[in-house]
């Protein structure tokens, strides 16, 4: 087990189409854990490749970790709360008693990432592969989405409260996404400038060729919008608020307010040379 992370367990990937989920061929290991940049981090890796192929920051009780179809299929789905993504997997240690709670403790770390877990199962870097009918599709069922109805005055009332606890008015809907203002035309620009492009190599994740196209990709991908909704609603919460004081950061309850922090510190540190120039606006 990786002293990086709170638990590990092996389990293999799958495809979602029409209802129905299909696993995959493949030998993976699932990893959970506090990493260095201070979040907790949901990594699905190839044991054949060693490649991460899966990266997802999770803050908690955003995700649940659930059986998905018959118990003995061991087929199980990640599924966001407020997004409704779903990735699946299938469980591959040999002993699937332990599924209760191997279960159990994935979803403990969801709600409350910070306590150290043991590992059950098998040693994920154990290479026998459990055998499953990997032909045979699993039945899912699909959830309609939960529609709720909203006081507005209530709605109201709880935004002054909340302001009133907080000592800052919420931007609501005002604020902006984050998904909206890093996109491929706004990272267009930077692919223009070597030092810009040798930063944003060093953020891809291993093994990536570095290129141009290959930022662009992680720009377009699912996984990097899921990253990016979830870091702005931990912006809005207040919860990364002690990291962005270790980063000499003013705490922030939007992600307007966010960004305007990150290009005052850089305007204030150009003058040192600190801060790439790329990074401030005209």
């Amino acid at each position: 087990m990786d002293d990086e992370y709170s638990f590990q367990f092996r389990a293999g990937t799958c495809n979602f189409a029409d209802g129905r989920v299909t696993p995959n061929n493949d030998k993976g290991v699932i990893s959970l854990g506090i990493t260095e940049d201070g979040l907790f981090h949901f990594l699905w890796t190839n044991r054949q490749t060693g490649s991460i192929d899966l990266d997802l920051i999770i803050f908690p009780d955003e995700a649940e970790f659930k059986i998905a179809g018959p118990p003995s299929s061991r087929v199980y789905v990640l599924k966001f709360k407020t997004t409704g993504q779903k990735n699946f997997f299938w469980l591959q240690d040999s002993n699937a008693q332990d599924d209760t709670e191997l279960v159990e403790r994935v979803n403990a770390l969801l709600k409350d990432p910070t306590p150290p877990l043991s590992p059950v199962g098998a040693n994920p870097e154990d290479d026998e592969l459990v055998p499953m009918d990997l032909g045979a599709d699993v039945q899912v069922e699909t959830e309609a989405p939960h529609q709720r109805t909203v006081d507005p005055a209530r709605l109201q009332e709880l935004r002054e409260i909340f302001a009133q606890a907080t000592g800052q008015a919420l931007e609501g809907r005002n604020d902006l996404k984050l998904t909206d203002v890093i996109t491929p035309e706004a990272v267009m620009p930077l692919l223009q400038n070597a030092s810009a492009l040798e930063d944003l190599y060093q953020n891809l994740p291993e093994g990536a060729p570095h290129t141009p196209e290959e930022i662009l990709d992680v720009v377009r991908s699912p996984q990097f919008a899921q990253s990016l909704q979830s870091l702005g609603s931990a912006l809005r919460t207040g919860q990364l608020n002690p990291l962005l004081a270790q980063l000499g950061l003013p705490p922030v309850a939007s992600v307007r307010g966010f960004l305007k922090a990150i290009v005052g510190k850089c305007k204030n540190m150009m003058s040192n040379r600190f801060c790439p120039s790329y990074l401030i606006s005209k």
